[in-house]
């Protein structure tokens, strides 16, 4: 059986090639799609438009208080975030999980790809790697801080094959 999303939100919509598939495979109530190049929402708005999906503009860079007042109406609201191939290109990464963590309904789930060289760790230096460790131990206190959840669980799948990074990360309300 397939769940049923109330809302997803698509992070970097382009084109809307993801949002139209989402469309078609995914059980939703609302689709959220948006992108920071107002010419590429128009497009994305030509090629694929019912009732259900929204496509705005918005700057992916800017923190949460400066996002859409219609944006920010759907806090603690996304069952589902996607993004493809985009989360890399946002500099403040600290920033985007803030973002993220606004959005996400308790129990929501990001998945989210991002293109990279299939073994992208071992071309790391320690140091590199010993600051990513904290950053990420950082992240998870400030999701704790801000929304008072447990820091999220992480699965991550790499492929062989394909020079692509994808992680999904499901937050749990705390106990």
């Amino acid at each position: 059986m397939f769940r049923e999303y109330d809302v997803i939100v698509d992070m970097g919509c382009g084109s809307g090639y993801l949002t139209q598939l989402l469309a078609h495979k995914v059980k939703y109530r609302q689709i959220i799609a948006i992108d920071s190049d107002p010419t590429l929402v128009v497009e994305a708005q030509r090629r694929y438009t019912t009732d259900t999906i929204r496509y705005l503009h918005q700057d992916l860079d800017k923190p949460w208080d400066e996002w859409r007042p219609e944006l920010r109406a759907l806090e603690s609201t996304a069952n589902l975030i996607v993004s493809n191939i985009v989360f890399q290109a946002i500099e403040d990464k600290t920033r985007l999980m803030d973002v993220l963590v606004h959005l996400l309904a308790s129990g929501g789930r990001v998945v989210a790809r991002f293109g990279q060289t299939p073994d992208l760790n071992a071309k790391l230096t320690e140091h590199q790697r010993r600051k990513y460790r904290l950053f990420l131990r950082r992240i998870q206190r400030m999701n704790t801080t801000i929304t008072g959840r447990q820091p999220p669980t992480r699965r991550v799948w790499e492929s062989n094959s394909l020079p692509f990074l994808t992680i999904s990360v499901r937050l749990h309300d705390s106990i």
